[in-house]
């Protein structure tokens, strides 16, 4: 039988934003997603115009609800082909645990979280909006680990 692998990195590689990294205590909610564009996997979601509904769209920073959840219930995530929530689909949503994100900053582990207008993860305050009950769990930039303490409703 063939070795498929012999060497072993001291950290895994990370998975995909919007992964959960562990099985510690989490609290988990579903919304209806209401972007026309749809919700990316791993961003910040906030509270929405419907009852039930959630966006992305950062507006007044209130009503941070958690992070979009990446699932492989959706259909081609998988293989790569769908990385978002089209409109009206549910949108699984950490509000506590710990999950990947990417940011195009550079994070320190205990760094409080923010999100840019645009939507971007960062550490950065400013004309940014923090994201209450978040914070980085680990070092770097790119796709990176962040803790949320219970958010949400």
């Amino acid at each position: 039988m063939a070795i498929l692998q012999t060497s072993y990195g001291s950290n895994p590689a990370p998975l995909p934003p919007g992964s959960i990294i562990n099985g510690e205590t989490s609290n988990r909610i579903t919304r209806t997603c209401e972007d026309a564009n749809g919700i990316a996997f791993g961003k910040a979601v906030f509270r929405g115009a419907l009852s039930s509904g959630v966006t992305a769209s950062v507006g007044d920073g209130t009503g941070f609800l958690g992070i979009a959840i990446a699932t492989s219930s959706q259909s081609a995530w998988l293989d790569g082909t769908a990385d978002a929530y089209e409109r009206y689909q549910s949108v699984p949503i950490l509000a506590e645990g710990v999950i990947h994100v990417e940011t195009s900053a550079a994070v320190a582990k205990g760094d409080p979280a923010y999100s840019t207008p645009d939507g971007a993860l960062t550490n950065a305050g400013g004309d940014n909006f923090l994201l209450t009950g978040a914070t980085f769990d680990s070092n770097g930039t790119g796709v990176v680990a962040l803790r949320l303490s219970q958010v949400g409703e």
